[in-house]
C-alpha cells in the first residue's frame, strides 16, 4: 500500500475552509426497476487540519435486515420488505486504481454485499475528486406498499489517520459522514444525518387509498455499523487500529 506523502499546503488554505463537498454518489436517484449502471461514490475531501489526502475510506449500505426504517421522517417498526421485494445483494463494485490500489467488498453471512473499503491512494492531491465505482441493481416496490420513493442512507468514513476509536477526531483523523446519536464509535458528532443518500422513486401504480403516498427512509443499524464499518484485510482489522493492553 502506497505510503501518504505529507503535501504542505500554502498558508492560506491550512484551514477547515479547504474542505469542500462531502462525500456523494454521482447519481444519487434512479426509477423503479433501473440498474444505476456504473455509479460512483465521489470523494472531494482531505483531512481538515493535515491538508493530506485521505488514506482509503469505509463505506456500508444498510443490510435492510436490521435497518432503521423511516416512514415520512418517523421512526417505523415496518421491514424494508414491506416496501421493496428484492434489496438483498444490489450493489457490486468495480475496482479502478486510478484513485486507490486497493479495495473489495464487504460481504455478510448471505453472500449479501453490505458495504467495501479502497486504500493506499496514488494521487495525493487535496483538489482532485476520486471515483468509487459502484452499481446499483433495479429496486422493485411491494404492491401492497404506499411508498413512493426510498431512500437508502450509506455510512461512510474517510480514513485520515490510522488510529483506534479512541483516537477519532471528526475532521483530524477522520471524516465521518454518518448519523449521530446512534452510540458508535463512528457517529458523526456534529450532523444528525450527514449520510451518503441513494433515493429510488417509484413508477408503478399504488392503491387510490395510499393518497400522495410516503417516503422511506433506510438507515444502518448502529448494529450494522459497528459490525461492517471496520476495514478487514486478509482476515486482520487494518481499520480502526487494535490496541493490545
Amino acid at each position: 500500500t502506497p505510503t501518504p506523502i505529507p503535501i504542505p499546503l500554502p498558508p492560506s488554505q491550512e484551514t477547515p475552509s479547504q474542505v469542500t463537498a462531502p462525500m456523494r454518489l454521482e447519481k444519487s436517484q434512479i426509477d423503479e426497476g433501473v440498474s444505476s449502471g456504473i455509479n460512483s461514490i465521489l470523494t472531494e475531501r482531505s483531512c481538515e487540519i493535515s491538508g493530506l489526502a485521505i488514506l482509503g475510506s469505509s463505506i456500508v449500505f444498510p443490510d435492510g435486515v436490521d435497518s432503521t426504517i423511516l416512514v415520512n421522517g418517523e421512526l417505523s417498526d415496518d421491514s424494508l420488505t414491506d416496501h421493496v421485494t428484492n434489496w438483498g445483494n444490489s450493489i457490486q463494485m468495480f475496482m479502478n486504481r486510478n484513485a486507490f490500489a486497493d479495495g473489495d467488498e464487504k460481504i455478510d453471512a448471505n453472500g449479501n454485499v453490505v458495504g467495501l473499503w479502497v486504500s493506499g491512494r496514488y494521487s495525493q492531491s487535496i483538489n482532485l475528486s476520486a471515483r468509487i465505482p459502484v452499481r446499483f441493481n433495479s429496486v422493485l416496490f411491494n404492491l401492497d406498499s404506499c411508498a413512493k420513493q426510498v431512500i437508502f442512507k450509506l455510512a461512510t468514513a474517510e480514513i485520515c489517520a490510522l488510529t483506534s476509536p479512541a483516537g477519532f477526531d471528526h475532521g483530524k483523523t477522520v471524516n465521518l459522514w454518518t448519523e449521530s446519536g446512534l452510540g458508535t464509535a463512528y457517529d458523526n458528532p456534529s450532523n444528525g444525518n450527514d449520510n451518503v443518500s441513494y433515493t429510488v422513486n417509484r413508477t408503478s401504480s399504488m392503491s387510490n387509498s395510499c393518497g400522495e403516498g410516503v417516503t422511506i427512509e433506510v438507515r444502518p443499524s448502529a448494529e450494522q455499523i459497528n459490525r461492517d464499518m471496520p476495514v478487514i484485510i486478509d482476515g486482520q482489522q487494518a481499520w480502526p487500529a487494535i490496541i493490545n493492553n
